[in-house]
């Protein structure tokens, strides 16, 4: 996606009034918007579409989200798309099932127009900055030539693939030695990489993505922190809350509470 482009988007939701709902907030900020009613439907626009990033209900007759959300990701063509859950199942287990299938966010039904409105913004961020990285790959290869990959072109790959594996997994707490087995590489070469592009280890940005993330969860959500660490790859929540203080300067509390004012101000 073009920074300057409005974002293509995709509303998955077999209920009509909220397909509206959703269109109505997005619609005004200059999206393209898609929208489907089935599962099937979605696939098909999803492959012919290339959206920026879906918004996609769990329960729906026939194929449910969660069937979309792995035939999505199981697919060359789609799988890096952002995948945001809608449900009205608010069971932790389902939650976390819609995170290791791939998606970046969940959102409980009945939802907040401006939550989903935030939330859509940071992946489409996240996902242009993941486009960005693959243009910079592309750099390191001559226009219209076709050479072998030199050392340094694959190192940039491996970059862009684990860069891409780990917003799309900021829950899991893979070794450097996995992520190196990931992008074909070694765990030396990847934080030297790693450093040129970012100017900061693998982790470092790793715990960069995930505290970002939390803050964004934080002011727009009323998750509780404890899901919140978890849902962001922090097995402690102690840890969580030392590692957001070291950041920002407050603790996960205090940045929830200070946005729940903002917010009360502002109605």
């Amino acid at each position: 996606m073009d920074k300057t482009e409005p974002g293509r988007i995709l509303i998955v939701d077999d209920e009509i009034l909220n397909i509206e709902i959703i269109h109505e907030t997005l619609v005004d900020y200059g999206f393209y918007l898609m929208t489907a009613q089935n599962g099937v439907d979605a696939l098909i626009i999803a492959r012919e579409g290339q959206p920026d990033l879906i918004l996609l209900d769990i329960m729906m007759p026939g194929m449910d989200g969660f069937a979309v959300c792995a035939q999505l990701k199981s697919e060359p063509a789609t799988r890096n798309i952002p995948i945001i859950f809608l449900s009205a199942l608010i069971e932790t287990e389902q939650k976390l099932r819609a995170f290791k299938l791939g998606g970046v966010d969940y959102i409980t039904k009945p939802f907040e127009p401006r939550e989903v409105m935030a939330r859509v913004m940071l992946h489409l961020d996240q996902h242009h900055l993941c486009q960005c990285l693959q243009q910079r790959l592309e750099a390191y290869e001559p226009a219209g030539q076709a050479i072998p990959n030199t050392a340094a072109t694959e190192l940039a790959r491996s970059v862009v693939m684990v860069s891409n594996y780990l917003l799309e997994n900021l829950a899991c707490n893979p070794s450097l030695d996995e992520l190196a087995r990931i992008a074909a590489t070694n765990r030396s070469s990847l934080n030297h990489e790693f450093q040129k592009f970012y100017c900061m280890s693998v982790f470092d940005w790793l715990r960069e993505q995930r505290l970002l993330r939390a803050t964004l969860l934080l002011r727009t959500t009323r998750l509780p922190i404890r899901f919140i660490a978890k849902s962001v790859g922090y097995i402690s929540h102690a840890g969580f809350t030392t590692a957001f203080h070291r950041r920002f300067g407050i603790s996960p509390r205090e940045c929830r509470s200070s946005a729940m004012l903002l917010n009360e101000k502002s109605i």
